[in-house]
């Protein structure tokens, strides 16, 4: 069984052209790293199940090289987060005993702001992605998105189509021979 480099996004053979490699249908050149072999799909990085909380400190060009799942799991830190800090602060108000915990304030004030402004960040990027902010991602919405990305549509192998039958049409090659 030979293997044969094809497009990830519509399983065409590629051909390489100087290091890279071109594919004629989807007029795209692919990194060695980027192209796949008998018709298997694009390959989404980052099946983690959890995220370090420091990641969030990331740059926003960084998070968008992120996959979807890993920025939904970013999210659900950041909210913890931006809540942790909210509380925080409502205490520090609360006690309100003088310039120390003015002080105080102020500084947890400057940390809210910025695990807000870092949710923002993640929320848009994922909203870029699939068009809409979730609103809670409990358990259910996680074994949910978690189950959509593990179905078997998403992981099948295309089918290869000979490019190069003269009648026109197109017919389907098994190249795995």
């Amino acid at each position: 069984m030979r293997s044969n480099k094809t497009c990830p996004y519509c399983a065409t053979k590629v051909s390489e052209v100087k290091e890279k490699f071109h594919c004629g249908f989807c007029d795209i050149y692919l990194k060695i790293d980027q192209v796949s072999s008998d018709g298997v799909r694009v390959q989404v990085p980052g099946h983690r199940s959890t995220v370090d909380p420091e990641e969030l400190k990331k740059t926003t060009s960084e998070l968008m090289l992120y996959s979807t799942w890993e920025l939904i799991l970013l999210l659900k830190e950041a909210r913890k987060n931006r809540t942790y800090f909210y509380k925080k602060l409502y205490d520090v108000r609360k006690s309100n005993r003088g310039l120390a915990d003015k002080q105080r304030g102020d500084e947890i004030l400057a940390a809210y702001k910025d695990a807000t402004k870092r949710m923002y960040v993640v929320e848009n990027l994922i909203k870029v992605r699939i068009g809409y902010i979730p609103d809670n991602l409990n358990d259910s919405y996680m074994k949910d998105y978690e189950k959509r990305m593990n179905n078997k549509k998403t992981n099948s192998v295309m089918e290869m189509w000979d490019e190069s039958d003269e009648s026109g049409s197109r017919r389907q090659v098994d190249f795995r021979e």
